[in-house]
């Protein structure tokens, strides 16, 4: 007797594991030398003495690691490091320090988050995202304040 061996089939469960995890490794994301650096940027009417401080602990107190800081009376630069982990603190830190923000720099922020969130690999989750932010200080006149004060009477 003759015996054809055939190879054999995979179970239809286990075409869909395999189908289920190609797919899954399409949509993970990208390595971590693939993050781009973020930029943001900011504003605030405070002046840089009474904000950086309140910067400088934000970005301490969320673990962040200072790469370059750039400092003058009108703006501020800071280049720094933060684990995906930590953005949500970040985050809130920021916007506590009264630093303002336009809607794109907030849609940028919240891409962080989501990038956090949405990790499919948990071993992942200590990426770090470079991200640079731009303050601007910005000075009232005083006839300004007047004038907001006054509700432009």
């Amino acid at each position: 007797m003759h015996d054809d061996i055939q190879p054999e089939q995979p179970s239809l469960r286990e075409v869909i594991q395999a189908a289920l995890k190609e797919r899954h490794e399409q949509q993970s994301l990208p390595a971590l030398e693939n993050i781009p650096a973020v930029s943001v940027r900011g504003y605030s009417y405070a002046s840089a003495d009474e904000l950086m401080p309140k910067l400088e602990s934000a970005l301490a107190d969320s673990g962040c690691w200072v790469l370059e800081r750039k400092l003058t009376p009108e703006y501020a630069t800071l280049e720094f490091e933060l684990n995906l982990r930590d953005v949500y603190e970040l985050y809130c830190d920021l916007i506590a320090t009264g630093l303002e923000f336009s809607k794109e720099n907030h849609q940028r922020m919240t891409g962080l988050c989501t990038l956090r969130n949405h990790n499919p690999h948990k071993a992942k989750r200590r990426r770090v995202a470079t991200i640079r932010l731009e303050v601007s200080f910005l000075v009232q006149s005083e006839m300004e304040l007047g004038l907001y004060g006054m509700g432009f009477a």
